[in-house]
């Protein structure tokens, strides 16, 4: 099992740049409304069913989420269309949040501290957190 994680940045960002917080609210918004989680992959799709996904909100919060499944680029939604260069990752469907830990509880698990675009996390740095997050 992986673990997948993406930053959520603080502010909104300009048209046509890739803005993560934007997207994120809608996928709240979506969820609430009865609709599937979904996120674009790592760059080079690495993601796969069953792997944990996670949102992560610099110095607050990390939501976690499993990939229920992995769809290809066509099902991109149209409000994605305009993040220039990714148009070639996958489209993950995630579960509704399985957990949220504080900042303080990542990196205390090895967590990354810096998060610079979505990333499949190397195994000697998820195995704390995934072995949390299994035994939820």
């Amino acid at each position: 099992m992986n673990l997948i994680y993406t930053p959520v940045c603080k502010d909104y960002k300009k048209d046509g740049v890739p803005d993560s917080r934007k997207d994120f609210e809608e996928q709240q918004k979506s969820a609430k409304e009865g609709f599937t989680w979904m996120w674009d992959a790592d760059p080079k799709n690495k993601a796969k069913v069953g792997d944990v996904f996670a949102f992560t909100k610099y110095k607050q919060e990390v939501q976690f989420h499993k990939i229920q499944q992995v769809y290809d680029p066509v099902l991109r939604l149209p409000s994605w269309r305009q993040n220039v260069g990714q148009q070639n990752r996958n489209v993950l469907f995630l579960s509704d949040p399985i957990c949220t830990m504080s900042w303080e509880e990542w990196i205390s698990l090895n967590g990354a501290k810096r998060i610079m675009g979505t990333v499949v996390a190397k195994k000697e740095k998820s195995s704390l957190i995934l072995q949390m997050v299994s035994r939820l």
